[in-house]
């Protein structure tokens, strides 16, 4: 696949991922708005353990396993047993995440327990009552993401990410129709967002002609599947024990903490999820069949390509996000329970998570890399050793530095994780051209350094003229700043003569010439 085409794949999923990372930032800031406290702390302590299954089975396993599993049966042409394939996984998935669900929901309190040991029992009740209400919904979270799996195998991305946002605008409609009925309505409306999600990727089978068969439940597959997904389970569980502890520890700081650490967590989530998933989900198929064809100098490639395409947008959020935390903070949580108290400490967080996003976003590359080689032992080797640095961090910076130490700790622990892939990487595939991504680096960094100045400096100007305890003069003071760090980030791209510009303008340039002719 040509630069210009995946360019093209991953600008459709930006466009669609845009909207549904909209979403998830509304519903997120409509439970600070209504319960923000001990309430929403509840909330998202409940939901640790449903989503870090989520992303254990469904938003690891499914997307880096299958999908080299599913292709080859594609390249070779064999459809019927990709079919079979797909349908022993929808069945035996059910059987696996309904017994989950059931323990889920039988030892609730035990969890609850460790995860909230410093709140009051009437809290502790309250996190228990709200993940029993939401394990249920991991069912249809399984079925989605294989249907997600399946549909970028055949590379149709936009139904899955739009599918994401059929979960979001559920979401926000039962938190905000029944906010009177308190914080259960909100554990109600995420299950049965679950299903919508789940329901709004049915249409896609179609297109591929998906022969399902419910009553299939083996494969000549499925014991190589289980050989490589212990390691990839192991890693992805030990990568998902950090909102473990983050639950654990917050319940020693002020209320409403977890919840503050949770929003910063969905502002520096907001780039990684545009664009480093979007190029990632982009490329991954395509990095895949070169990785099967041993293609190794185009995989490095497309490898290197994705990496410096990525960082075109995710270091100039970086310095946005370090520059202008508190006013970024401020205009996308500051409502109704959330006070200016509640910002404060969103925005210490983001500063201090915001110098992680480089190093998260190309591992996400780095670790797909290692997926398509069906090499899922280095990733746990090191998720283990980032992990058991991070949770030291933990608890070395929560002492004098609070809840940015937590954040800290995460941006330290993944460039840790990001030298040691890096250098995994080098030993199996040879030099990867660090040299070439690191000038392209340099250039948007001083580009986004310059950027992060003049609007740093303009917010200043703005403070003096707009009232930003307004509603009004947040958007008008975040307005201010997005276009004038955006156009001058462009300008200063152009003019250093950025070459991973160049896919992106020829496709602007196609779309304002298709719509002139349609003029």
């Amino acid at each position: 696949m040509t630069d210009s085409r995946i360019a093209r794949f991953a600008g459709i999923l930006m466009l669609a991922t845009v909207f549904s990372r909209f979403l998830g930032y509304v519903w997120k800031a409509l439970l600070s708005a209504f319960y923000f406290g001990s309430a929403s702390d509840a909330f998202l302590r409940a939901n640790t353990l449903p989503n870090m299954l989520y992303n254990v089975l469904i938003g690891v396993l499914l997307s880096a396993l299958f999908i080299p599993f599913f292709t080859r049966y594609l390249v070779k042409g064999e459809r019927e047993q990709l079919w079979r394939l797909a349908s022993a996984l929808f069945n035996i998935l059910f059987l696996i995440l309904l017994t989950v669900s059931l323990l889920g929901v039988l030892f609730a309190p035990t969890l609850t327990s460790w995860l909230n040991p410093n709140s009051s029992p009437e809290d502790q009740a309250l996190t228990t009552q709200l993940s029993q209400i939401m394990f249920p919904a991991l069912v249809f979270l399984g079925w989605a993401g294989l249907l997600t799996s399946l549909l970028n195998t055949f590379q149709r991305f936009t139904m899955p990410a739009l599918a994401v946002v059929a979960f979001n605008s559920a979401l926000i409609l039962f938190i905000y129709l029944f906010r009177d009925l308190g914080i259960q309505a909100a554990a109600v409306g995420w299950s049965i967002a679950a299903g919508a999600q789940f329901l709004a990727q049915l249409p896609g089978l179609g297109g591929v002609r998906f022969h399902y068969d419910w009553r299939i439940l083996s494969h000549p597959d499925l014991k190589r599947m289980a050989l490589l997904a212990l390691p990839l389970l192991l890693s992805a569980t030990i990568d998902q024990l950090s909102p473990f502890f983050e639950a654990r520890l917050t319940s020693y700081l002020v209320e409403g903490a977890f919840t503050a650490l949770r929003n910063a967590g969905v502002i520096v989530q907001l780039p990684l999820g545009i664009f480093a998933m979007s190029v990632t989900t982009a490329i991954y198929p395509t990095l895949t069949g070169q990785i099967s064809r041993r293609s190794f100098t185009e995989a490095k490639e497309s490898i290197r390509w994705a990496i410096t395409a990525t960082a075109l947008f995710i270091i100039p959020s970086t310095v946005a996000l370090i520059v202008l935390a508190t006013p970024i903070t401020r205009v996308l949580f500051q409502y109704g329970e959330l006070t200016t108290f509640g910002t404060g400490l969103a925005s210490i967080a983001l500063a201090l998570y915001a110098p992680g996003l480089f190093a998260n976003s190309t591992l996400m590359i780095l670790f797909r890399a290692f997926y398509a080689m069906q090499d899922t032992l280095t990733p746990v080797l090191v998720t283990m050793l980032g992990l058991a640095l991070q949770i030291g961090l933990y608890f070395l910076l929560i002492g004098p530095l609070g809840l940015g130490g937590l954040a800290l700790a995460s941006s330290l622990s993944s460039f840790f994780n990001l030298i040691l892939m890096t250098w995994f990487l080098r030993r199996k595939v040879g030099p990867i051209g660090i040299n070439a991504i690191a000038r392209s680096c340099g250039k948007m960094i001083a580009a986004a350094a310059i950027m992060g100045a003049v609007c740093w400096l303009l917010d200043g100007l703005l403070l003096h003229v707009l009232d930003v305890q307004r509603v009004t003069g947040r958007l008008l003071e975040m307005g201010a700043l997005i276009l004038t760090g955006s156009l001058l980030y462009g300008l200063l791209l152009y003019l250093f003569k950025v070459k991973e510009i160049v896919p992106f303008l020829e496709r602007a340039k196609v779309r304002i010439a298709a719509l002139r002719r349609h003029d």
